[in-house]
Protein backbone atom coordinates (compact mmCIF):
# COMPACT_ATOMS: atom_id res chain seq x y z
CA UNK A 1 0.00 0.00 0.00
CA UNK A 2 1.51 3.51 -0.83
CA UNK A 3 1.53 5.99 1.69
CA UNK A 4 1.17 9.60 1.30
CA UNK A 5 4.54 11.23 1.54
CA UNK A 6 3.08 13.46 4.03
CA UNK A 7 2.20 10.91 6.50
CA UNK A 8 5.30 8.82 5.83
CA UNK A 9 7.16 11.35 7.10
CA UNK A 10 5.53 11.90 10.08
CA UNK A 11 6.15 8.25 10.70
CA UNK A 12 9.99 8.53 9.99
CA UNK A 13 9.93 11.04 12.23
CA UNK A 14 8.52 9.17 14.91
CA UNK A 15 10.76 5.79 14.49
CA UNK A 16 13.82 8.20 15.24
CA UNK A 17 12.39 9.49 18.22
CA UNK A 18 11.25 5.90 18.88
CA UNK A 19 14.56 3.94 18.22
CA UNK A 20 12.72 2.17 15.57
CA UNK A 21 16.02 1.56 13.58
CA UNK A 22 14.29 -0.74 11.56
CA UNK A 23 11.74 1.28 9.96
CA UNK A 24 14.67 4.07 9.24
CA UNK A 25 16.71 1.27 7.37
CA UNK A 26 13.74 -0.28 5.52
CA UNK A 27 13.08 3.12 3.34
CA UNK A 28 16.66 4.21 2.32
CA UNK A 29 18.54 3.21 -0.49
CA UNK A 30 21.24 0.96 -0.47
CA UNK A 31 23.61 3.91 -1.31
CA UNK A 32 21.91 5.88 0.81
CA UNK A 33 23.77 9.92 1.78
CA UNK A 34 23.52 11.42 4.89
CA UNK A 35 25.25 14.43 5.49
CA UNK A 36 24.41 16.35 9.09
CA UNK A 37 25.89 19.75 8.78
CA UNK A 38 29.00 20.47 10.83
CA UNK A 39 29.94 16.37 10.83
CA UNK A 40 31.46 14.11 7.92
CA UNK A 41 28.97 12.83 5.67
CA UNK A 42 27.33 9.19 6.39
CA UNK A 43 27.81 7.08 3.46
CA UNK A 44 25.65 3.67 2.38
CA UNK A 45 22.93 1.97 4.52
CA UNK A 46 25.54 -0.18 6.77
CA UNK A 47 27.15 3.16 7.87
CA UNK A 48 23.83 4.77 8.48
CA UNK A 49 23.03 1.89 10.80
CA UNK A 50 25.98 2.12 12.53
CA UNK A 51 25.65 5.86 13.10
CA UNK A 52 21.99 5.29 14.11
CA UNK A 53 22.36 2.59 16.97
CA UNK A 54 25.31 5.28 18.03
CA UNK A 55 21.94 7.58 18.34
CA UNK A 56 19.70 5.35 20.31
CA UNK A 57 18.61 6.85 23.57
CA UNK A 58 17.49 5.43 26.59
CA UNK A 59 13.73 6.64 26.77
CA UNK A 60 11.42 7.13 23.29
CA UNK A 61 12.03 10.90 22.57
CA UNK A 62 8.79 13.26 21.71
CA UNK A 63 8.99 15.33 18.66
CA UNK A 64 7.24 17.80 17.23
CA UNK A 65 6.75 18.35 13.39
CA UNK A 66 6.58 22.53 12.64
CA UNK A 67 6.27 21.76 8.85
CA UNK A 68 6.36 19.70 6.20
CA UNK A 69 6.80 20.41 2.61
CA UNK A 70 6.99 17.95 -0.68
CA UNK A 71 7.58 19.05 -4.09
CA UNK A 72 8.38 15.78 -6.06
CA UNK A 73 11.11 13.86 -5.57
CA UNK A 74 12.31 15.81 -2.54
CA UNK A 75 10.93 17.25 0.73
CA UNK A 76 11.68 18.60 3.76
CA UNK A 77 10.64 18.25 7.61
CA UNK A 78 11.21 21.25 10.40
CA UNK A 79 10.47 20.74 14.00
CA UNK A 80 11.53 19.72 17.43
CA UNK A 81 13.00 16.57 19.40
CA UNK A 82 13.36 16.88 23.26
CA UNK A 83 14.70 14.99 25.02
CA UNK A 84 14.08 16.76 28.33
CA UNK A 85 11.93 19.80 28.96
CA UNK A 86 14.99 21.92 28.99
CA UNK A 87 16.92 19.54 26.08
CA UNK A 88 16.57 19.55 22.81
CA UNK A 89 17.26 20.08 18.79
CA UNK A 90 15.64 22.12 16.55
CA UNK A 91 15.79 20.35 13.47
CA UNK A 92 15.25 20.71 9.69
CA UNK A 93 15.93 17.81 7.41
CA UNK A 94 16.04 18.10 3.64
CA UNK A 95 15.62 15.07 1.88
CA UNK A 96 15.48 13.46 -2.13
CA UNK A 97 14.05 10.09 -2.88
CA UNK A 98 14.01 7.55 -5.25
CA UNK A 99 11.14 9.20 -7.43
CA UNK A 100 7.88 11.22 -7.22
CA UNK A 101 6.28 7.66 -6.33
CA UNK A 102 8.89 6.49 -3.88
CA UNK A 103 9.11 6.55 -0.22
CA UNK A 104 12.74 5.12 -0.76
CA UNK A 105 15.13 7.80 0.68
CA UNK A 106 18.38 8.55 -1.68
CA UNK A 107 20.06 11.76 0.31
CA UNK A 108 19.28 13.91 3.50
CA UNK A 109 21.13 16.94 4.72
CA UNK A 110 20.19 18.12 8.81
CA UNK A 111 21.02 20.98 9.84
CA UNK A 112 20.60 20.41 13.66
CA UNK A 113 21.23 23.53 16.64
CA UNK A 114 20.94 21.41 20.16
CA UNK A 115 19.70 23.18 22.91
CA UNK A 116 20.96 22.05 26.27
CA UNK A 117 20.04 23.55 29.83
Amino acid sequence: MHTNRRTFLEELNRAFADNNIQFMLDHVAEDFEWRIVGSDAITGKESYSKALSGMVSTEPLRVMIHSIITQGDEASVSGVMYMSEDHYVEFCDVMRFQSTDSNLITRMTSYTIEIKP
